[in-house]
């Protein structure tokens, strides 16, 4: 939803690359679900007051996973799409036709360093 499928493959592997090791963003929205999620968890003899109020139901998946997902869209407001679309096509230039570090055959299988077994 944020990015709409744009992804740089490379740069999806490269933990100092454009998406980095990890998200602020995503961060804060798991840490802002979690904490969501705690009135109305279970845990042993511990009971939420969420969770008490609907008989010990554990809905605590239902409550933070939207939270997060609006933390996260809120969040990814202030990224700047068309930059970051520009810097995708520069890093993954070369995959679309098996150029440079392609990773593809002639044979459409991907290449690896050693020959299969017989």
């Amino acid at each position: 939803m944020v990015r709409r499928g744009h992804y740089s493959i490379r740069e999806i592997f490269n933990p100092r690359g454009m998406y980095g090791r990890w998200s602020g963003r995503g961060l804060l929205a798991y840490g802002v679900g979690f904490l969501s999620m705690l009135p109305f968890a279970e845990i042993g003899d511990l009971r939420g007051p969420g969770a008490a109020w609907v008989g010990g139901a554990d809905l605590t998946m239902l409550i933070g996973l939207p939270v997060s997902a609006g933390v996260y869209l809120m969040a990814c407001r202030s990224l700047d799409l068309t930059a970051e679309r520009a810097a995708v096509a520069a890093a993954d230039a070369g995959l679309e036709d098996g150029g440079a570090g392609g990773g593809v055959s002639d044979g459409g299988a991907p290449v690896s360093g050693t020959a299969p077994a017989r």
